[in-house]
């Protein structure tokens, strides 16, 4: 019989069997979430009605880790919708277009249940990537809708899932960051004069020494060891002056490095929901993140679209009504710019033409 661990007490985890009950058993370094055999044979399926009273009256009771508490969806092109638990634990991934249905076909969905919900939603974008959902280098972007029956629980999903997007469609920089701890103490030791010779650099040197104990060239090796000198110390000296470099120069590279993302065109959009919303979204069979794009846009365009263009976007991917957005809110702020200029061109006239009167007006009563 399979069970899923949902609760951990020290050498003890209760784990919740397929048939509702609350299993008693040893905690074999199991985590919150995870799915076990249980043989029906096994000592642990002899419960104790005390037994598993008591144990319950430290965890949620048992129906709780299977009813949905919380939705999240994520949308690229591929639309997905996940289900999940109080634990934020996923209970059931859904794909809601035929984009979404052919990366699902491509994934072992079951292994995403009883998940915790941001280490889900990292699996499917790392699937996305590797299907060319995601590129490296070109603009996209992806929206995450969070809702839940708890206010408080929507904003922790939403911060949750916030990190664990950008977290996996930015470039670890580790690496990158060894080179610059690296470069560091190169011009740390170029400050001291302290750039000792390396294995090869050693060798060298031992053979030419070994060249200037010959007897038969022994001027001729002096002088052209002397010169190779100069030409080091000439090298050593540019070196240093290299690495040295301006440290507020080296201050911008370093930050540079360590901010280096290729997928910085990516747009990442997370929104938070009402159950409402969700349930909306669901009977027009889309995600409550792609109507909430869709909704921006038509406020964008100063429009109400038709079911006919709401069905043509729908069809588009997110990056795609970003880009519409973007591009309907600089017109707009061009257009507002524009009516503010006339305004205040008009006003300047207005203003002139009353000072105009008024001068007018005085040179009259001068004159009589």
């Amino acid at each position: 019989m399979k069970a899923v661990i949902v609760e951990i007490r020290d050498k003890f985890a209760a784990a919740l069997g397929e048939d509702g009950r609350v299993i008693k058993i040893k905690n074999k370094n199991y985590s919150i979430g995870q799915e076990i055999g249980l043989s029906n044979r096994s000592k642990y399926m002899k419960i104790a009605a005390s037994a598993a009273a008591a144990l319950i009256l430290f965890v949620t009771p048992a129906w709780a880790y299977f009813t949905p508490y919380s939705y999240v969806s994520l949308d690229i092109n591929p639309s997905f919708e996940f289900s999940i638990n109080r634990f934020d634990l996923v209970l059931d991934v859904k794909a809601l277009n035929n984009d979404g249905e052919k990366v699902v076909e491509s994934m072992e969905v079951g292994t995403l249940k009883n998940k915790e919900i941001k280490e889900a939603v990292k699996s499917v974008l790392s699937e996305l990537k590797d299907q060319g959902y995601i590129i490296d280098g070109k603009e996209g972007g992806v929206v995450v809708a969070a809702s839940s029956k708890s206010s408080e629980k929507i904003n922790e999903l939403a911060a949750s899932l916030k990190t664990a997007v950008e977290e996996e469609v930015s470039v670890k920089t580790e690496e990158k960051e060894i080179t610059v701890e690296e470069k560091q103490k190169d011009i740390d030791k170029a400050e001291k004069g302290d750039l000792s010779e390396g294995p090869d650099e050693k060798k060298e040197t031992e053979v030419k020494q070994q060249e200037l104990e010959e007897p038969t060239a022994k001027s001729e090796e002096l002088n052209e060891s002397k010169e190779n000198e100069a030409e080091k110390e000439s090298l050593y000296s540019e070196d240093k002056d290299k690495l040295k470099g301006p440290r507020n120069e080296k201050e911008k590279n370093d930050k540079k490095q360590k901010n280096s993302n290729n997928y910085e065109k990516f747009e990442v959009e997370i929104i938070e929901v009402s159950l409402d919303e969700v349930d909306n979204a669901k009977i027009m069979g889309i995600t409550p993140g792609k109507w909430s794009l869709i909704e921006k846009l038509q406020e964008s365009s100063k429009s109400d679209f038709d079911e006919k263009e709401i069905e043509k976007w729908l069809e588009k991917s997110v990056s795609d009504i970003m880009k519409e957005i973007d591009k309907n809110n600089k017109e707009y702020n061009k257009e507002e710019r524009k009516e503010y200029k006339e305004k205040k061109s008009n006003v300047k006239e207005t203003d002139k033409e009353l000072d105009d009167e008024k001068r007018d007006g005085k040179n009259s009563n001068k004159r009589k």
